[in-house]
């Protein structure tokens, strides 16, 4: 049944599946969470404080869950953008990995709770998850032996890197009792690193929000300042941030970490089929200058379907003007 599943998934495009039973995650990473947000390292970014219940226990998400299916979606890991050009992150080039992968795993979700139907005459509920319900996935998507946990936060697919989307299957049947990937290892909980003695991740973060242990402090972060922070910067954290070198070339994200990630080295770099993350023309060539000048209405007509809708156009204008700096 397992191998039906994983070969389901990796049908719409999954380079990576696991499957792991649904219990309440463990008591130690969930006091890491809590500890992180008492910090005050989520930023702005309340929404992560509200329903702890459900973010600790997934049943809460689709009552009577038994199993969840990891699943990681790539995306090309190198930008085609002129090096000279300020930064956007590359995952935000294409479509809306949101909508993509929901797609997806809404076709795999359909085909496995039919195949369990016709095995074993029950037909289960199922419930997908993209980056938008109380789901911890980076630790999911460990816990299920798919990936290790990076030390700049990142999910690792061993054999690939860490330039993927994930998303999830929850389903009302036990398709597992143990914590099983599709290359067959096993693995234990999200305390489980794949770097090593290796900080290169840490050293390359240009504002020190790297903590060198698995977490982010997003006050620092230029992935956060110039994706999820609305209106001015004005803590010390996030004036000192963009006001680097780093800071004033980055217009909508930061890859830096995942440029210098030895495990992105030598992987596979294509997108295996998956054509909605190619990069649209108008995002390779976006100047610091237009994308100040940017107005509302062109916002829009760049923005539909994409990632980068997240910043609005006002966050997209401010990162604009800040990178600017740099050229007058």
């Amino acid at each position: 049944m397992l191998n039906e599943v994983f070969e389901a998934v990796k049908r719409f495009g999954a380079i990576g599946v696991g499957v792991t039973p649904v219990v309440p995650m463990g008591d130690e990473v969930f006091s890491e969470f809590e500890g992180w947000l008492a910090n005050g390292e989520n930023a702005g970014m309340n929404y992560l404080e509200n329903y702890p219940e459900i973010r600790r226990n997934p049943e809460l998400l689709l009552p009577g869950a038994k199993s969840m299916i990891c699943a990681a979606f790539p995306y090309p890991a190198e930008s085609e953008r002129d090096p000279d050009l300020p930064m956007i992150s590359v995952y935000a080039m294409g479509e809306d990995y949101h909508t993509v992968l929901r797609k997806r795993l809404t076709s795999a979700a359909e085909e496995i709770s039919g195949l369990i139907e016709s095995e074993r005459g029950v037909r289960p509920e199922w419930r997908v998850c993209v980056d938008t319900a109380p789901l911890a996935e980076r630790y999911w998507a460990v816990k299920s032996g798919m990936c290790e946990r990076g030390l700049n936060g990142m999910a690792i697919l061993p054999g690939y890197g860490s330039c993927f989307f994930l998303g999830e299957i929850l389903i009302t049947y036990p398709l597992s009792e143990i914590n099983m990937p599709e290359n067959g290892k096993k693995r234990g909980d999200s305390e489980v690193f794949g770097c090593g003695e290796c900080r290169a991740c840490v050293r390359a973060c240009p504002t020190g929000a790297l903590q060198g242990n698995g977490l982010i402090d997003c006050r620092r972060c230029l992935s956060y300042l110039t994706i999820e922070h609305r209106g001015a910067w004005t803590t010390p954290e996030a004036l000192a941030a963009m006001a680097t070198e780093a800071g004033r070339n980055t217009l909508y994200g930061c890859d830096r970490c995942v440029r210098v990630c030895p495990h992105n080295r030598g992987t596979q770099r294509e997108s295996e089929g998956m054509k909605e993350f190619e990069a649209d023309p108008r995002m390779l060539t976006l100047t610091a200058e237009q994308a100040e000048e940017i107005s509302d209405e062109t916002f829009r007509e760049l923005a539909k379907g994409k990632a980068i809708k997240r910043a609005k156009a006002a966050g997209l204008r401010r990162n604009g003007a800040n990178c600017m700096k740099n050229r007058n």
